[in-house]
Order: structure tokens, then C-alpha cells, then sequence
């Protein structure tokens, strides 16, 4: 069977081509033209010899109707030494070859060459996914030394109209008919055409404040890499003689027959990319329901309150005990304060761990006291401004200094990190503090490092790429290090309030992405709401959203929020009384029980018709197993909306099979429904309070 005939199978059931065309996928190069098609997705490129020209010719889907680009791209850009350099910049084509990535990816490569630069141009197709991902791979070929910036990656002009266009950014949630240049906060970009009810989404893997998707700038250009040197963190990187570079990644997904682009194909192609080739592979016991001491003790944490927040937090049904900041006598040397923790945590965690918990602690990555033993001895290990001040990158306090990654730093972090997981058994690690630039402070100058000499990096723009290099080179060492270690870095690590990203979940697990502080229905709606917002793009398994209290009074609602993530606690448990107690534990085993049964951590769905949680509108989630069909969770909320009553489809679930509904968390069941009466009639759900939530699971009748 030919890649032809696929397609033609796919336009007929992409449901019977998703079981044929992981056998199909094809790469090709005749005649100077590239072509990549698994059937799902078609890309073509092409040489022209005579002009040293790499262009994009063609991106297609089976029902796409025609081309997704019009003529006249370069495929890629980059500034090298102050000379604009893109596919069209007099390029000899080398070779071309079959590769495949780590991730299940098979794909093609063209080398490309000029007298002092080479590139390797890398695409990857995935089985039964309309993705195509893409790399370049840098070398400089020259006598001397090459400064590298404004790098795009991948560079296409749409055939969609501006005039005709919108675009979703910011985690693909908000509208934008204006022409784009993402940063930061835009993963995922996705651009539509009314005119043929079709578009493109665009994923961005630059780690932080790194990344670049621009859209429309050029008229019709698509842009996708890292940041330009007009950028407040500018990209920039040195390559010696002989010396390569390999480039974020970044994907593409075509969807069509949408007449609005929120409602595109491209959000369930997202999250199967997602969950099968992207995110980092789980411990076999993650948290699922994590106390974590730092508010309101904050510093303030000692043996004898400890030992009596572990009491408790077994008694309320915590899978997981974290001690954050205040463990330790300082930060850098890492050891344990021994006024506070007369005997040690280990003693704590042991009992904790024959009550049913495990182990977890924080720890900044790249900060110092200046009263350490680290600080004293390796001075050249600090960040400093370009007069040789050292500085704090994190915030303002005094007392404390930020460390280089690009130096000796990095092998004495991860060996103390490994001394520390080993000594407690650890099987949760929150990692925190800016390393690179402030979450909290927007400051350029202030961010990276300004030491010349470091043996990293030759530049401050230059130390904010290494410093997230390194980072997930970290990431990595400890996870294979300790494979049963749930790693957590944190926005404030990662570089920018509330910012999870591709990069991040590559190479941890997690990312303790907010503290939010307030009691009642403010604090469960902000979660939701910061939930919501980077969902359509990134997994909320890896969203640890913080502070809610144990101790507050609405825990019902709290604990309905939370299971659209990872239910994660804070506050004082001494306030927390038996009822409280006991509707915590109800809640963890239900969360825990759905978890065994529909693995509903790798899952999230919009609700049809439920939007942004906001005052006056009902807002909900869905945790439905797409792949096994067994069924999931829902949670579905009213904030001071008029109506009591709303009516909930749920997609994902076998039409002719029969689900049980349950309420959450005693199991009372409800109703009984096939999965076509849930997607077509829905299931009616009444919300008596103006403020409030409910969870229910759905479980295949057998």
C-alpha cells in the first residue's frame, strides 16, 4: 500500500488510517525535493540548485482542501556575527539521511553547507499524529569564532490573510487579530483562517524567556525559535572553530473543517503529543495528594511541629510529606539546621513513611547565603553585574546571592541534590529560585550573568541559554539518577511568574506554578482559572498550583479545583478538625481510586459549552481516558452565575458502551448513561449555591 492510497483511507477514516499509518510513514528525496507524509500530515521542501536555496513548498493534511503555504519561504534564519543567514543564503546541499529521535519521531535530514557554516536540517513525523517537529543542528565550518543569534528555527509563509486570520496566544487561550511576536507565555500559537474554516498550530520548545513565535510580521511569515536580538533577554550563543549547536525544537499541527479555531482538531492532537512523546517519564508512585509546610510557617518550621503536621497529614489522607524552605542552617552548604532538627528529618520521614507517606523537600537550585562555607570558597562561582557585584537575580533580600550555572556551581548542586536524596529516601524534590532571570522582578539588566570569564558562557546574553541548558541537563541527571524521584521545578526556577512550557515538562515532571494565598471561593477560583488558562496547550498532571489550606472551611469546592491538576495543600493542620480531617481523606482516596482505575493524571478536557472560570459563569473540566475508554472524572463549578442548573456533555467515551455516574467523593451513583447520551443528551447538573462545586467519576459499566 502506497502513501497515496493512505491518504485516501484517511479521508475516509482517520480512526481506521490511525491503526494503518504507523506502518506508512514515508521520507523522500528526489530531485532536490523532501517529501515527509505519515499519512496524517505532508511536508515538502526543496533545493534549488541554482539559486543555493532551501525553501518550504507544501504543508498539507488529507482534508485540508490545498496548501497550507504560499511561495517564497526559506525554511530558517539566524544571525551569524552580524550577517543575516536564512535557507536562501547561497547554500551547497551535502547529503540527506533517515533519522529517528528518542520520542517514537522518524523523520529526514538535509545537510546544508556554506564556506563557514553548516546546518542540518531535521524533521520528525510521529505515528497517527498530524505533527511534524523540526530542529536545526548548527556547526561552524570557519576559521573563527561564531556569535549566533535570532534564530529561527522554522520560517513557512501562510497562505492565510491577516485580514482574514485570528490568532490564539498566551497558552493558546486568548484571541488576537493583530499580528504577533509571542514570547514567554505563548508555547502554543495557534493561527486560523475563516476564509476555508482551517489553520495551524504552532509549538515553540525554548526553555523560559527564550522562546520566539511570531506571526504575520513579514505580512504572511511564520516564525517559530528563539528571541531576536531586539528581545529584552536576547538570544546568543559562541561557537568555536569546529563547534556545533543543536536548536530548540519546534512542531506543527494543521486542523481544518473548524469554524472557529478553539474548536479545533488541534487541542486533542496537542494532548496526544503530549502525553505519548513529550513529557518526562513518571515515577510509578507520583504524589497524588501533597502536604507541603511552607505556609504559614514559613521558616518557621521545627522537629516538634513537624513531627505533629506529619501526624496530621497522614490522618487527612497526604500521600506526601514536603518540607520547604527553613530545613536547612543555609542555603548552598544544604546541610540540616541541627537547633531546629535536634535528631534530623530522617527519623520524621522514616515514621512518616510506615503511616503511608512519602518523602519530599525544597531546595533552591542556583542560590547562596553569603554566611555559607560555598559562598566563602568559590566567590567565582557567583553572579555579578559587569562592575564584579554579585547579585541577587532572585528578589531583594538581603543576605543572599545568586550562583552561575555556567561554572563549578552546577557539579556542586547536583552532587549536594544527590547527597540529599539519597540521605532523606526522597521521593519528591522542589526545586526553586530564579537561575537565569526574575519571576518576580522585570529588570534585563539585572537578569543572566555578567561575568566574562566564567567557563560557560563569554556573555550575559550568552549565560541566560547556558543557565537553562544546564538546568535541564540537571533535571536530567537526577531523574535517571532516581527514577522513583517526582522532580518538581518551579516557575520562579524556570524564570517567569506562573510559566510552565514544553522545555520544562521534557525534563521534570512538574512545576509548582503559583501561590495563591487567598481562603473560600476566591482561592479555588483562581486555581481553576490558572488551571484552565495554560491547559489547552500544556498537561495540568504537571501543574502543582499552590497555596490552598487544608484548614479552610470550603473543602469540598478546594478539593473538586484541585483534582483538575495535582492536589497539593498547604496551611496549618493543627485547625484542621475531625470533619474537615475525614472529608480530606474521603477526597484523596477518591482522587487516588480514579487515578488506579482511568489513569486520569495523563488526561484533560475542555467541557463543551463551559468557558474561562470567571464570576457569574459556571465553569468545568473533564479527566476523560480517551485511549482506554474506561471513563474519568468530571468537575463542574458555579460562580455566582444566575442559572442553578446546567446541562454537561462529555466527549471521549465509547458511544455504545454504558458509564456509571458517581458523585464525589462517597460514590453515590447517579445515573447511568451510554457514552453517545453524555456526548448528545449530557448529564443535568444542579448547583444549589451561588458559589460551589461537584466531582463525579464515570466509570465503564462491564
Amino acid at each position: 500500500m502506497n502513501n497515496s492510497l493512505c491518504r485516501t483511507i484517511v479521508s475516509i477514516s482517520f480512526s481506521l488510517c490511525a491503526t494503518l499509518c504507523p506502518l506508512l510513514a514515508a521520507t523522500s528525496y528526489q530531485n532536490g525535493t523532501l517529501e515527509l507524509d505519515n499519512g496524517f500530515i505532508r511536508r515538502v521542501s526543496r533545493f534549488d540548485e541554482a539559486k543555493g536555496r532551501w525553501s518550504p513548498i507544501a504543508i498539507e493534511t488529507p482534508d485540508s482542501g490545498g496548501n497550507y503555504l504560499r511561495g517564497g519561504g526559506a525554511e530558517f534564519g539566524f544571525v551569524m556575527n552580524g550577517e543575516s543567514v536564512t535557507g536562501a543564503s547561497g547554500w551547497e546541499f551535502v547529503d540527506w539521511k533517515q533519522i529517528r529521535d528518542d520520542r517514537g519521531g522518524e523523520g529526514a535530514a538535509v545537510i546544508l553547507r556554506r564556506t563557514d557554516v553548516s546546518v542540518e536540517v531535521r524533521y520528525w513525523l510521529y505515528p497517527g499524529l498530524p505533527v511534524l517537529r523540526k530542529q536545526l543542528h548548527i556547526t561552524n565550518t570557519s576559521g573563527k569564532d561564531l556569535r549566533l543569534e535570532s534564530v529561527d528555527v522554522d520560517s513557512w509563509p501562510t497562505a492565510f490573510s491577516v485580514e482574514k486570520g485570528q490568532i490564539l496566544r498566551n497558552y493558546a487561550r486568548s484571541r488576537d487579530f493583530s499580528p504577533l511576536e509571542g514570547g514567554w507565555d505563548d508555547p502554543l500559537v495557534v493561527v486560523h483562517d475563516f476564509a476555508r474554516n482551517r489553520g495551524i498550530a504552532i509549538g515553540n520548545e525554548a526553555p523560559g524567556v527564550l522562546k520566539r513565535t511570531a506571526v504575520f510580521q513579514g505580512r504572511f511569515t511564520v516564525e517559530a525559535g528563539v528571541t531576536h536580538s531586539s528581545s529584552d533577554y536576547p538570544f546568543r550563543r559562541w561557537l568555536a572553530p569546529g563547534a556545533s549547536w543543536e536548536s530548540p525544537k519546534v512542531f506543527i499541527i494543521p486542523y481544518t473543517n473548524a469554524i472557529d479555531p478553539s474548536a479545533g482538531t488541534w487541542k486533542q492532537t496537542v494532548q496526544d503529543f503530549v502525553r505519548r512523546h513529550l513529557v518526562a517519564a513518571w515515577p510509578s508512585k507520583p504524589p497524588l495528594f501533597l502536604y507541603d509546610s511552607w505556609i504559614p510557617f514559613l521558616t518557621d518550621i521545627r522537629e516538634d511541629l513537624l513531627e505533629d503536621l506529619a501526624l496530621r497529614a497522614s490522618k487527612s489522607g497526604f500521600d506526601t510529606l514536603a518540607v520547604d524552605y527553613g530545613w536547612s542552617n543555609n542555603q548552598g552548604d544544604w546541610k540540616g539546621d541541627t537547633k531546629k532538627f535536634p535528631h534530623g528529618l530522617a527519623p520524621i520521614y522514616q515514621r512518616s513513611r510506615q503511616r503511608g507517606m512519602q518523602a519530599g523537600v525544597w531546595m533552591s537550585i542556583a542560590m547562596v547565603d553569603t554566611n555559607s562555607d560555598v559562598h566563602a570558597q568559590h566567590p567565582e562561582w557567583l553572579i555579578t553585574d559587569a562592575n564584579g557585584v554579585a547579585l541577587n537575580i532572585h528578589g531583594l533580600d538581603k543576605g543572599v546571592v545568586s550562583t552561575c550555572l555556567g561554572t563549578g556551581w552546577y557539579d556542586h548542586i547536583r552532587d549536594t541534590i544527590f547527597r540529599t536524596v539519597r540521605e532523606f529516601d526522597l521521593r519528591y524534590l522542589k526545586l526553586d529560585f530564579a537561575t537565569a532571570t526574575s519571576a518576580y522582578i522585570h529588570q534585563p539588566e539585572r537578569a543572566g550573568c555578567g561575568v566574562k570569564n566564567h567557563p560557560g558562557h563569554r556573555d550575559r546574553e550568552e549565560s541566560i541559554v547556558v543557565a537553562h541548558e544546564r538546568m535541564a541537563a540537571l533535571a536530567d541527571e537526577i531523574r535517571r539518577e532516581f527514577p522513583q524521584l517526582y522532580l518538581d521545578i518551579t516557575f520562579e526556577a524556570w524564570g517567569k511568574l506562573q510559566q510552565i512550557d514544553y522545555a520544562l515538562i521534557q525534563h521534570a515532571h512538574g512545576d509548582w506554578l503559583s501561590n495563591i494565598s487567598e481562603l473560600g471561593p476566591s482561592g479555588a477560583l483562581q486555581m481553576r482559572t490558572l488551571a484552565w488558562s495554560r491547559s489547552a496547550a500544556l498537561p495540568t498532571s504537571a501543574m502543582i498550583i499552590g497555596n490552598l489550606k487544608a484548614s479552610d472551611p470550603m473543602v469540598d469546592l478546594n478539593m473538586a479545583s484541585l483534582s483538575g491538576a495535582i492536589p497539593v495543600m498547604l496551611g496549618d493542620l493543627r485547625l484542621v478538625d475531625e470533619r474537615q480531617s475525614a472529608r480530606l481523606r474521603a477526597w484523596a482516596q477518591w482522587f487516588r481510586d480514579a487515578q488506579e482505575r482511568h489513569d486520569i493524571l495523563k488526561f484533560r478536557q475542555d467541557l463543551r459549552g463551559f468557558g474561562e472560570p470567571t464570576h457569574g459563569q459556571w465553569d468545568g473540566y473533564a479527566r476523560i481516558n480517551t485511549e482506554t475508554q474506561s471513563g474519568g472524572i468530571l468537575g463542574i463549578f458555579r460562580e455566582f452565575a444566575a442559572e442553578k442548573t446546567r446541562t454537561v456533555v462529555v466527549d471521549g467515551l465509547h458511544p455504545q458502551r454504558s458509564y456509571r455516574i458517581l458523585h464525589a467523593p462517597e460514590g453515590t451513583p447517579i445515573a447511568t448513561m451510554t457514552g453517545q447520551q453524555l456526548a448528545e443528551t449530557g448529564l443535568s447538573v444542579t448547583i444549589p449555591e451561588t458559589t460551589g462545586g461537584q466531582a463525579f467519576e464515570l466509570q465503564l459499566v462491564q
